[in-house]
């Protein structure tokens, strides 16, 4: 089995519409010590790491493609885009010390997934630490909606 090997330093080519930090910050928490270069050169719901070689989305919500050069994610809109992403992270582990793998493959998927929601408590005693840790988990589980 071919695996894409993220270790050292990283291209991460992100759309333009994509400029918000949640993406870099779960793929450095994904990846510990791997170093990204972002850029936001990419297509319109597209995201790409390393060489990333572009596939057919089909009728599918979306598309990852992983090689061993790269990752390349095509959504529909930006939401399937993101669920491509959030896929990809479910594929990564750590397979030495500041190194991850992600096997390589293509996957087609459409999830369907409707309203799906946490609620969180505040009280004086909830640091900012642990409800940005509850939102990031929310994120990595799909949820839509956090209150």
């Amino acid at each position: 089995m071919d695996f894409y090997t993220l270790n050292a330093k990283e291209t991460l080519s992100l759309p333009q519409n994509a400029d918000h930090p949640v993406i870099l910050t779960l793929l450095r928490n994904y990846t510990l010590g791997v170093e990204w270069q972002v850029s936001h050169g990419a297509a319109d719901c597209c995201i790409c790491l390393g060489n990333a070689v572009p596939v057919a989305r089909g009728d599918a919500a979306f598309v990852l493609n992983v090689t061993p050069d790269g990752a390349y994610i095509e959504g529909r809109d930006y939401n399937s885009t993101v669920n491509g992403f959030v896929t990809l992270l479910e594929k990564i582990f750590c397979y030495d010390k500041g190194v991850y793998r992600a096997a390589c493959g293509i996957f087609r998927e459409s999830p369907a997934l409707g309203f799906r929601a946490a609620h969180f408590c505040v009280f004086p005693e909830t640091s900012w630490d642990f409800l940005r840790k509850c939102v990031l988990t929310c994120a990595v589980m799909r949820y839509s909606h956090v209150i």
